[in-house]
């Protein structure tokens, strides 16, 4: 004998009457949640992936016999008058709807299906299929949607898109306002390739590169605004194209560098002008960096020196201090403390190209060269000086020699107190000499 129980409370096909058999093996061949009702919205029969899927979500599987509102507690009445649209009207019913089952909410698509007999819908065929991945993804596109809106309208950098003949497909306001458009209406009245560009925009290089390499990056150009001002600009672009490789349109960023592009001409000329200050300096001027690499001279350290510039640039083999009268080890304890900020100003020794040695004076700062701490030396040849102090050293010890073995006696005097005398007066009166 032949099992005929179903298990599950599912129905069993071999129970059924012929025609509710075939209907019901149609209905477990479909692959998605089906269950039948009455008039009564009592629940006549239902398919195996019904079953699982009532088991996964945690809801009752006893339920052939039972309303589809005790099954299914969280419906409400609008679901109620959908089914009694369908019965009434005998039209297949499409919904989505946003339920929550054991404090997780999910969403499906309903689809209600009148089944007529004898002119009159007896039963409805209700297929359910779950959309929450689906409705997670739209969701997540419309977000992505609506931040590249914000983003697009709110950035400070122009966005495009414009076909290859120049014609503006798209503008964002940023770009309207840097171009003193009042709309973007009014912008796409210009058209690229004859106006809202000034004579020296390398429109050619534009379209060369983009025939090349599909793309433009960091090319920098001049533009026309509405008032005929110039604005610099930067500009990153790309090729769109279609499936047939063919070019549809083009689609790039712009950024105003009209300050940065003034700033660097006032700053080449400021460098013009300081450069000549340094050039015309009378003092030798060296830039160093922290690894002892010479950055730049002036003249006057080319002269004093007997190098060319070109000769002591990052050659570190060259010595400009005669380190047979000097302390390496003290010049680094200079320069470290002018490093921190500390002006250091101390005599020295310097070598010639020719070898020959001569007394300096060095003044070490720390200056910014190029986003750079580097140190700042400035040199000043104290050969007179140091002669004419030698001479005088020399002078002084000749009279002193002179005085001191004259056989009179002889006193300095000034404002009453006794500067100097030499040894004959001390022995005149008696006394010693630092008495």
């Amino acid at each position: 004998m032949k099992n005929t129980k179903s298990n599950d409370n599912h129905p069993n096909p071999n129970q059924l009457e012929p025609d509710k058999q075939l209907y019901h093996i149609t209905l477990e061949s479909l692959q998605v949640p089906l269950h039948v009702i009455n008039t009564d919205y009592r629940i006549l029969l239902i398919n195996r992936v019904f079953l699982d899927w009532n088991k996964k979500l945690g809801l009752p599987v006893d339920v052939i016999g039972k309303s589809i509102f005790e099954v299914f507690p969280f419906l409400d009445n609008d679901v109620k008058q959908e089914y009694e649209e369908v019965f009434s009207t005998g039209s297949v019913k499409i919904t989505e709807e946003q339920v929550q089952i054991n404090n997780k909410v999910i969403y499906t698509k309903t689809q209600k299906i009148p089944l007529i007999q004898n002119e009159q819908v007896t039963r409805i065929t209700t297929a359910v299929w779950e959309i929450s991945d689906h409705k997670e993804i739209e969701s997540s596109l419309r977000e992505s949607e609506e931040r590249f809106r914000s983003l697009y309208e709110n950035i400070g950098m122009g966005l495009y898109r414009t076909t290859s003949k120049g014609e503006i497909l798209l503008a964002n306001p940023a770009l309207v306002s840097m171009l003193g458009f009042s709309s973007f209406e009014d912008l796409k009245k210009r058209k690229l390739t004859t106006e809202n560009f000034a004579p020296d925009y390398p429109r050619k290089q534009f379209l060369n590169e983009m025939k090349l390499k599909g793309e433009v990056i960091g090319l920098e150009s001049a533009w026309k605004r509405k008032d005929e001002s110039t604005l610099f600009i930067r500009e990153n672009a790309r090729a769109v194209k279609n499936e047939a490789g063919e070019t549809i349109f083009y689609e790039g960023s712009v950024e105003d560098v009209t300050i940065k592009h003034l700033a660097e001409l006032a700053l080449e000329q400021s460098k013009t002008n300081l450069m000549n200050i340094f050039n015309l300096s009378s003092d030798a001027i060296i830039i160093q960096d922290l690894d002892n690499n010479i950055l730049d001279i002036n003249k006057s350290a080319e002269q004093l020196f007997g190098y060319t510039r070109d000769e002591l640039i990052s050659n570190t083999k060259i010595h400009l201090a005669d380190f047979d009268k000097t302390d390496r080890e003290l010049f680094r304890k200079y320069t470290k403390d002018a490093l921190k900020g500390s002006t250091q100003r101390f005599e020295w020794w310097g070598i010639r190209k020719d070898g020959s040695s001569f007394p300096e004076e060095l003044i070490l700062n720390k200056l910014s060269y190029n986003n750079e701490d580097v140190l700042l030396i400035t040199i000043r040849d104290i050969s007179e000086r140091f002669e004419f102090e030698r001479m005088l050293e020399e002078s002084e010890y000749k009279y002193r020699n002179l005085v001191e073995q004259a056989a009179d006696g002889i006193t300095i005097i000034q404002d009453g107190i006794i500067r100097f005398m030499n040894q004959p007066l001390a022995d005149i009166y008696g006394s010693e000499i630092d008495k």
